[in-house]
């Protein structure tokens, strides 16, 4: 199987779709203009998506929501994830699941790579994956794995190819 590990600030909920949210309202900003991805940005996925056969794995802090009660404040957010998949052609089965919350009791920063290998260890069946992120806290996968963004566009072209080429070829291209 293949996996994409899926941020979504800075990746599907870019700067630049929220500020042209702002803009289009006469620069009032409302807070509910986050749970609106960015279009291109989710059009780029679905292809990597059709491209590879691959499923989502959600690394985002937004998956805290996932296991909320549907009353909580926090349920908002995996629902806007559900919401925006559903709205661009996903089914919820193309989600495979979340990655673990690691805690380090305080003492130091878990890495979001760290999540990621916690997760590979408990799947086995994984043969190949990318990670999208606008970050690069990835560990020992940031040189392999990753497919960075820049949080103003999210995935664009770039992060795409470079997506598609890991997942299908299990190296990266320099586009």
């Amino acid at each position: 199987m293949k996996v994409v590990f899926l941020d979504i600030d800075g990746v599907l909920n870019t700067e630049k779709h929220y500020m042209a949210q702002v803009k289009a309202n006469n620069n009032q900003n409302d807070a509910s203009f986050q749970f609106n991805f960015d279009p291109e940005a989710m059009q780029y996925l679905k292809e990597i998506i059709d491209k590879t056969n691959a499923k989502i794995v959600i690394t985002s802090t937004w998956r805290i929501g996932r296991d909320v009660s549907e009353k909580s404040l926090l349920s908002r957010y995996w629902n806007a994830i559900l919401q925006n998949f559903y709205k661009y052609g996903y089914l919820y089965e193309e989600i495979l699941g979340t990655t673990p919350f690691l805690q380090n009791n305080g003492k130091e920063e878990v890495l979001r790579g760290q999540e990621i290998e916690e997760f590979l260890k408990d799947n086995p069946n994984i043969i190949n994956f990318v990670i999208i992120d606008d970050d690069s806290d990835m560990g020992k996968y940031t040189e392999t794995n990753l497919a960075q963004c820049d949080p103003y566009y999210g995935i664009d072209n770039i992060v795409k190819e470079l997506a598609i080429s890991i997942l299908n070829t299990g190296e990266m291209i320099y586009v």
